[in-house]
């Protein structure tokens, strides 16, 4: 069996890449310790790629008919929302 869940954590960056093997599929985000964490099914046989994920705040202006969208997610106490998106 070679496909598994991993779990990647997210910085409040508005862009950032993370490397996981190609074909992934990603499941969702989360919030684990007052972290975002991506979780993603991947089979381990690929070789990693950069993915760029995008998270934008509440009102602010993005492109959104360009990004597919993955999920919300709530830190510091709630006061910071971020809605996290791949391009399409």
């Amino acid at each position: 069996m070679t496909t598994v869940i991993w779990k990647y954590v997210l910085e409040l960056d508005e862009v950032q890449t993370v490397k996981m093997p190609a074909g992934a599929k990603i499941l969702g985000v989360f919030v684990q310790n007052n972290q975002p964490i991506l979780y993603a099914m991947v089979d381990i046989r690929y070789e990693r790629e950069a993915v760029e994920i995008y998270t934008f705040v509440t009102g602010q202006f993005a492109p959104l008919e360009s990004f597919h969208y993955i999920g919300t997610y709530l830190v510091n106490e709630e006061t910071f929302v971020g809605h996290v998106f791949t391009k399409a």
